[in-house]
């Protein structure tokens, strides 16, 4: 396995080599720039963008409605940026609508982010793009049982994979966890914190509707279930990344968050 460490000065300064990643001193697999679609590294701190140094550049803005735009910045021990959402006002958005390297249909990719939340019940969205039971895919978690959910919609209905109890509710304080999903044609598989998790197929994943035209949004859905807590780096592949890959990504991020 391929890996490269570069050293930089301090955290919000490092170099993007040819895949148009960045290396902030960690030791990363290279494979892991292959199909990568978003990245938001969240270094910023301050302000109203949250710069993707992925190839395709999809910049999202935090919006802290209805004071726009006021985002919840703070920062871990590491000096790792990170958001909290209110569960009222804050979302994430890629302003320019949905792109096509997002607008999964047939094909399989993986979600991950970095998050902890209160989930007190009901709906908390990751991320989406789409209409509900009309086009894409959301991902998010559900209070009560604890549960980690993706589904597609289709123009009417949807179908989906989900993961009850497998998220862990913080109370105060973020209890940080990557939590991550792989969409493999009708199945899927999700992990918290680099390993798999008891996934139960249901309907499974039938292809999605195109979401071309819709917004991606981070801590927000359609039709709202606003996000309670906090999110911080979020990647998306348009590939399944393996286990191996998955424990990868978890491992050179873990002290970031204290976990």
């Amino acid at each position: 396995m391929i890996t490269r460490v570069t050293n930089v000065p301090s955290r919000g300064v490092g170099f993007p080599d040819g895949r148009g990643m960045i290396y902030w001193g960690l030791s990363y697999n290279l494979s892991l720039g292959c199909s990568l679609v978003l990245d938001l590294p969240h270094n910023e701190g301050a302000g109203s963008m949250v710069f993707d140094t992925s190839p395709y550049h999809q910049d999202m803005i935090a919006v802290g409605w209805p004071v726009p735009p006021v985002p919840g910045w703070f920062f871990l021990p590491s000096g790792q940026p990170a958001i909290a959402y209110d569960g009222v006002h804050n979302y994430g958005v890629r302003p320019a609508g949905a792109s096509t390297p997002l607008n999964f249909t047939s094909q399989d990719f993986t979600l991950l982010i970095w998050c902890g939340s209160t989930l007190a019940g009901g709906s908390y969205m990751l991320m989406t793009q789409g209409k509900v039971d009309v086009c894409g895919w959301e991902f998010y978690l559900s209070g009560g049982v604890n549960t980690i959910s993706l589904r597609t919609n289709q123009a009417g209905s949807h179908t989906g994979i989900s993961a009850v109890g497998a998220f862990i509710p913080s109370v105060t304080l973020p209890i940080w966890q990557l939590v991550g999903v792989t969409r493999k044609r009708a199945g899927g598989q999700f992990y918290v914190n680099g390993e798999p998790v008891a996934t139960t197929l249901g309907s499974g994943l039938l292809d999605p509707v195109t979401g071309a035209g819709h917004q991606l949004l981070v801590g927000k859905g359609e039709l709202g279930n606003y996000f309670l807590g906090a999110i911080s780096i979020t990647k998306i592949w348009a590939r399944e990344l393996s286990q191996d890959e998955m424990r990868s990504v978890f491992e050179s991020e873990r002290s970031l968050f204290g976990v």
